[in-house]
């Protein structure tokens, strides 16, 4: 039997190599996921259920995957699904992650969220966790460091929104913008967009494609993102439910101007140097942009030093403030 003190869970190998370096005496347990919703399902149901058998006793269990393991011992989890705290409506693969979730909450000792309003949420959803869990904010990348300027073209707006095809990232207001009577106010915008054509049909008919409005990327990786923040100069952001907003830190280190929600998990962490908008408010949002029409126009740019200030520098800090709470 593996006597190791602490074992580390990480359901995503290829992210946690790239991005930490781990106490050689823990034993670290990678876990690949399927990219198939249904296997997925399939693979939390057992993890949640019976991974304890898999899993040799230690003194600490640290599981960066949302989900406590069914196993009494010292367990940290590290949450970042916002859907674990958001009412459910009907049976969905995000209200079955919650239920996933309900099982085993109190297998843990500890939990680490991203920001004090997701600790408030968790706590209000689960008083379980009242005094039980922390908020750590995470850094982006280290590769996104504002190298070059960012190209910011009043001629032509090009907005970026570098988001996975989910309900809770609200590209269906963009929707609504490009379909607005008021559209014509921002007729030189264009939406870059890392979702597929296939994707948009979904939810849109092709009207706008063929106006060229939309520029659908697909997934990219970071390196290419880094390069869409620099060439685009904006980052739209029009996301209704999040943990944290990764994008939105990325954006700021890039030093570009971002318009998004005006909901708190934005305003925490962009304060007063972003551009809001109702994110179920196309004509919202409009405004918003003919603002940051404006502001190109006069050369009014954001300064994200005092927003950015609040996060830890790299990767290396936040694993110091992670070693903190573990102590």
């Amino acid at each position: 039997m593996n006597n190791r003190s602490t074992k580390v869970y990480l359901p995503n190998i290829s992210f946690w190599k790239n991005k930490t370096n781990f106490n050689s005496s823990w034993e670290i347990i990678y876990v690949k996921r399927p990219k198939i919703r249904l296997l997925q399902l399939f693979l939390r149901f057992f993890e949640i259920l019976f991974n304890s058998i898999t899993i040799s006793k230690c003194k600490n269990l640290i599981v960066l995957g949302d989900f406590p393991i069914r196993i009494n011992t010292n367990q940290i989890v590290l949450l970042h699904n916002p859907h674990i705290v958001k009412k459910s409506n009907g049976i969905n693969f995000f209200s079955i992650h919650k239920f996933l979730f309900k099982l085993n909450h109190k297998y843990a000792t500890h939990c680490i969220v991203q920001t004090e309003i997701m600790k408030d949420k968790l706590i209000m959803e689960y008083p379980f966790f009242n005094n039980k869990v922390s908020a750590l904010l995470m850094p982006a990348s280290n590769i996104f460091i504002k190298d070059l300027p960012p190209i910011f073209n009043k001629n032509e707006i090009n907005l970026f929104y570098p988001a996975s095809f989910y309900n809770h990232k609200n590209h269906i207001l963009i929707c609504k913008i490009l379909n607005s009577p008021n559209f014509y106010k921002i007729n030189e915008v264009k939406f870059h967009l890392t979702i597929t054509l296939n994707n948009w049909v979904t939810i849109s008919d092709t009207s706008n494609i063929e106006n060229n409005r939309i520029n659908f990327i697909g997934i990219i990786d970071d390196m290419e993102v880094k390069e869409y923040y620099q060439k685009t100069g904006i980052l739209f952001f029009p996301s209704i439910d999040e943990t944290l907003g990764l994008p939105l830190i990325e954006a700021m280190k890039m030093g570009t101007f971002i318009v998004c929600s005006d909901l708190p998990y934005a305003r925490t962490l962009c304060g007063s140097q972003a551009i809001y908008f109702d994110p179920n408010n196309a004509n919202s949002a409009i405004e918003a942009i003919i603002i940051l029409k404006s502001k190109i126009n006069n050369k009014i740019f954001p300064d994200w030093s005092i927003a950015l200030s609040q996060f830890p520098k790299n990767w290396d800090d936040f694993i110091k403030n992670f070693i903190q709470v573990l102590k």
